[in-house]
């Protein structure tokens, strides 16, 4: 199949319907944080910009016939501020070695630690193309390097498949296993980090 890509600096530039359509569903739920109301609205309220270091540069795929067959949020950045993955020792080797670590890009939602799809795609073959497109794109923007964040198990392995290289780190997450409030929290843990959350909190 033949694949046309296309980078727009506004989500302004595709329909939320067709944007929306890409996202995976479960139960009748689509994941908010990669839709296009959420992230078009981090555009248009000036949450996000050049002078912010989130400069959109989103990864359009259409097919034959022009259809949004995939699609990827993606943003050139001149910082790593707002991505809860903390490369700022990567930087500083870039520098001692006389290159620069900035910009680069990233595939991933602004300010937002929370895991989720970012490889956005109708089928197998859809997310194998763009997985290719996206890996052209650092020497296509002259940028260091691509780096996908907070992302499904899968959409890493896809990229994996592709020659990227996978990172691995630690994330902790916090589950309301039903908890009626804070000290029902509490009592389900042992005495000595009641104790410690307790002193901790006053």
């Amino acid at each position: 199949m033949s694949w046309t890509s296309q980078i727009i600096d506004s989500l302004g530039e595709v329909s939320a319907e067709a944007w929306n359509g890409l996202l995976p569903q479960t139960d009748g739920w689509r994941y908010p944080f990669a839709s296009h109301e959420f992230l078009h609205t981090l555009e248009t309220t000036g949450c996000i910009g050049d002078d912010l270091g989130w400069q959109p540069q989103h990864l359009l795929l259409r097919d034959e016939a022009q259809e949004l067959r995939a699609a990827a949020p993606v943003y050139r950045k001149n910082n790593s501020y707002g991505e809860f993955v903390f490369d700022f020792s990567w930087a500083q080797a870039y520098r001692q070695t006389g290159n620069h670590y900035y910009p680069k890009l990233v595939c991933a939602v602004p300010y937002s630690p929370v895991t989720g799809p970012r490889l956005l795609a109708k089928d197998s073959g859809a997310r194998s193309a763009l997985c290719e497109h996206l890996l052209e794109l650092p020497e296509q923007q002259q940028a260091s390097s691509l780096h996908l964040l907070f992302s499904r198990v899968e959409d890493y392995q896809a990229l994996a498949q592709k020659g990227a290289a996978l990172r691995r780190d630690c994330q902790y997450q916090w589950f309301n296993r039903d908890y009626a409030d804070f000290d029902a929290f509490l009592a389900a843990l042992n005495s000595k980090r009641r104790k410690e959350i307790r002193r901790e909190r006053r």
